[in-house]
């Protein structure tokens, strides 16, 4: 069968050693025959010569009477008997004949074949083999028929024996691959009539489903200024739809199931209710519901689904749906929130296990509460963490954060340069510490650390936005325009990119310009604060003092507790001749800060709008005590005692 096989495949299989041809031996000649009057028919041994004339044979004597009286007469017919030493003679005379014979039996066998040689004739010598002459053809020929058998027989050991075996490993290691990283499968979408009449299948929407889930991933990890190296330690899973029945990713699945790791399928429905509206819930493997939204009219069900997208992240992915929440959602007390419920639901009780995934989310919760104005709860939360929020970067930028708001300058000074040495030579940390450096005028370091974030990583448009506030603040505002210019270039869509060039053209006093940076920036992040703010400026600046008002408002409406909407809110307010409510404004800040300059300052300016000049001027003392050598404040509070004579 094997030979049938290889001679199919064109492999003809030699069995043994070629055996070369040998000239044959001449005939032997006849054995000689006897020359005998007798037995002359009777052939004669080898090697035997034959004697001329045979002697004549002797008479036979009668017996003689070797007993009894020699004149008695023998019996007629009896022969008398040989005597014992006649019997002695004969038995040795027989033992050396045949001795005789034996030794002449073997001389004349080991004498045949000489004898034979001899009468035969010596063959012609050979002529000596002539050396064939060498050449590279020659060479490769010989090496050929050298290497060809070897090579078929380990052709056939790989064919038969080796294939086989690579070709079950091969595929097992693909298989056992794609049961370790198998992703998130999106399984069809049951829809009503009205949505498939529409060309929106549950295929179609799956796909499109899958398609926003893969977004928020992509988003997330576009920003490496604010995140960390090793943010996400493990591989995060893939989106995909439904593999086929017998491909490698669906023999994965199955196989997932059968051994108790059951992949992660996300299906949903999307109901018509009587009203004609559209109710979508999301469900997946071992969370059961995880999203539901009521409502939705058929025109917006896109949007309904690029806004459910993320909750496919909080069950597959919890440290990357906390970033993307922390980096999408402005209002403070709804981020708040949703990291809390993320470490521990209220409602099914479930909290996250993993201890990297908590880790990273209570860094995010205390950093939340910082910037919802809660710096000591931020503390209080970073100490839950322990001895290994000790030796954790990010725990250590966001204790300088809430340090800083607190007061405590030398502390916040320490837990930066902390972050420098746990994370060296990553971008989250230069852009840290430039963040922090430009909240307390460094602005040199600042810009330093905003270069090294940017040579780290130059494709990212946070690293270029903090080099042109480094910029500004160093009054090197051309260049600080042509930076944020070039990343609004190349990163269009990244928050913030615009309103670092809107800042820069401020600085530059076009605030006109600025302006519709400012609105554009807005359309594409409605509630993006520091956005809502440089707007107020503006508007200020071009004495449209109602808009810059409601600009206000609206940032506080998104986050109640910011402070610096708080204080441009109460300027605005005094701009716009309300002076009893810029007061209110100004000691509501002043409770939490009683002695920042700006916010005295304010008050003081609030006062003397009201007619209340003695109490502005005891205002502006106080500032004095903490701003010696001040001459602006010198020259204000001369102002102000010389409308009191």
């Amino acid at each position: 069968m094997i030979d049938l096989l290889l001679r199919l495949v064109g492999i003809r299989r030699r069995r043994g050693r070629r055996i070369y041809a040998q000239p044959p031996l001449p005939p032997a000649p006849p054995p000689p025959r006897r020359k005998h009057r007798s037995t002359g028919s009777m052939p004669l041994p080898p090697g035997y010569i034959q004697s001329r004339t045979a002697p004549a044979a002797a008479p036979i004597a009668p017996p003689k009477r070797v007993f009894g009286p020699a004149s008695m007469p023998l019996p007629p017919g009896s022969v008398q008997g040989p005597s014992a030493a006649a019997r002695a003679r004969t038995r040795e005379a027989g033992k050396e004949g045949r001795e005789t014979a034996a030794a002449l039996v073997r001389a004349l066998e080991q004498a045949a074949p000489a004898a034979r040689r001899a009468r035969q004739p010596e063959p012609p010598p050979s002529p000596a083999p002539k050396r064939p002459r060498w050449s590279p053809m020659r060479a490769l020929r010989a090496r050929g028929a050298i290497w060809r058998p070897r090579l078929a027989r380990a052709g056939r050991f790989g064919l038969f024996y080796v294939a086989p075996v690579a070709v079950v490993v091969v595929v097992g290691a693909l298989v056992l691959r794609e049961m370790r990283h198998i992703g998130v499968i999106m399984m069809p979408l049951s829809v009503p009539a009205v949505l498939a009449d529409s060309g929106r299948t549950p295929e179609v929407l799956a796909r499109q489903l899958a398609d926003q889930v893969d977004q928020v991933r992509r988003l997330t990890l576009a920003d490496r200024t604010d995140r960390p190296d090793d943010a996400f330690a493990t591989p995060l899973p893939r989106v995909q739809l439904p593999p086929p029945a017998w491909s490698r990713q669906g023999i994965a699945a199955r196989l997932r199931d059968l051994f108790g790791a059951p992949v992660e399928r996300v299906s949903g429905d999307i109901v018509q209710r009587p009203d004609g509206k559209l109710s979508l819930r999301l469900h997946m493997t071992g969370a059961g519901e995880i999203a539901a939204r009521d409502g939705i009219a058929p025109a917006d069900i896109d949007a309904n689904l690029a806004a459910v997208a993320g909750q496919v992240w909080r069950v597959a992915a919890p440290t990357l749906y906390a970033w993307y929440i922390v980096g999408t959602e402005q209002r403070p007390a709804k981020v708040l929130a949703i990291l809390q419920a993320l470490l521990k639901d209220p409602t099914t009780g479930r909290t996250l296990t993993d201890p990297a995934a908590r880790q990273a989310v209570t860094v995010l919760l205390a950093r939340a509460e910082v910037r919802a104005g809660d710096s000591r709860g931020a503390l209080a939360t970073i100490e839950g963490l322990g001895t290994a929020g000790n030796l954790y970067a990010p725990a250590a930028a966001v204790r300088a954060l809430a340090l800083l708001d607190m007061g405590d300058m030398k502390g916040a000074n320490d837990a930066e340069d902390r972050v420098l040495a746990l994370a060296p030579g990553q971008a989250w940390a230069h852009a840290s510490a430039a963040r922090f450096y430009l909240s307390i005028g460094r602005f040199n370091e600042a810009y330093q650390q905003a270069r090294a974030a940017r040579r780290i990583a130059p494709d990212d448009g946070a690293a270029a936005i903090l080099e042109s506030a480094g910029l500004i603040a160093l009054k090197r505002v051309p260049e600080a325009v042509e930076v944020a210019r070039q990343a609004v270039q190349r990163f269009p869509a990244q928050p913030g990119v615009q309103e670092a060039l809107g800042n820069a053209l401020m600085a530059a006093r076009r605030p006109d310009l600025a302006l519709g940076l400012f609105d554009s920036e807005l359309k594409l992040h409605p509630d993006r604060v520091p956005a809502l703010i440089a707007q107020a400026r503006a508007l200020q600046q071009l004495n449209r003092n109602d808009e810059a008002l409601a600009a206000t408002e609206a940032a506080l409406r998104v986050s109640p507790s910011n402070g610096t909407a708080m204080l441009l809110r109460a300027w605005t307010l005094l701009a716009l001749k309300r002076p009893q409510d810029a007061l209110a404004a100004f000691e509501a800040l002043l409770g939490s800060r009683p002695d920042m300059p700006m916010l005295l300052q304010g008050k003081a300016a609030a006062l003397a709008a009201l007619g209340r000049t003695p109490e502005a001027v005891a205002v502006l003392q106080h500032m004095q005590e903490l701003m010696p050598g001040n001459p602006q404040l010198e020259a204000e509070l001369e102002r102000l005692k010389a409308t009191l004579k």
